[in-house]
C-alpha cells in the first residue's frame, strides 16, 4: 500500500463513489454530482487530498483535510473533512494510519500544531477514533486530536 494523490477525473469520481456507497442516505442526504464537482475544485487547487493505493494501483482509501480556524479558537488547525475506505479489518486500520501520518507530516510542514479528525455517525463504537488513539492521538468519543 502506498500514499498518492488523485491523478484524474475518474479517480475523483471513484473517491466520491466510495464515500457515497458508505453513506446512510436515509439519515444524511448526499448528491453525487455536487460532491464530484466540489472534490474536483478541491483537487484542482491542490488542497490536502490523498489516497491509498493497493498493490494493483487501485484506490482503497482517501482523505480530505483542510486548514481551518474554528469560531471558538484563535489559531488555525488541520481538520479532516472526509475519509472513506472500502477496506475492513487490519487493512482498514493500516489505511487510517497511513493517511493520518501523511496528514501529520503535512501539518508540520505548514507549521500547524493541531489536527482534528472526527469519526462518523456510522461508527457508533468509535473504532476510527480508537485506531488513532492507539497511534498516540487524544480521543474523546468520536473525535481524535493530535497535538504536534
Amino acid at each position: 500500500m502506498r500514499i498518492d494523490i488523485i491523478k484524474n477525473n475518474e479517480e475523483i469520481e471513484e473517491c466520491v463513489q466510495m464515500y457515497y456507497d458508505l453513506n446512510d442516505h436515509d439519515f444524511l442526504d448526499a448528491d453525487i454530482d455536487t460532491a464530484i464537482k466540489n472534490l474536483f475544485k478541491i483537487v484542482r487547487i491542490k488542497r490536502f487530498v490523498r489516497v491509498v493505493r493497493d498493490e494493483n494501483d487501485k484506490i482503497i482509501a482517501w482523505i480530505y483535510a483542510e486548514k481551518i480556524r474554528l469560531l471558538h479558537m484563535n489559531y488555525d488547525v488541520m481538520q479532516q473533512i472526509y475519509y472513506a475506505s472500502n477496506q475492513t479489518g487490519l487493512k482498514a486500520a493500516r489505511c487510517i494510519k497511513l493517511l493520518h501520518n501523511e496528514l501529520i507530516d503535512y501539518a508540520i510542514s505548514r507549521n500547524l500544531n493541531t489536527i482534528i479528525s472526527p469519526g462518523s455517525h456510522l461508527d457508533p463504537d468509535f473504532i476510527f477514533a480508537k485506531i488513532l488513539e492507539k497511534q498516540g492521538w487524544d480521543r474523546r468519543g468520536h473525535i481524535a486530536i493530535k497535538k504536534l
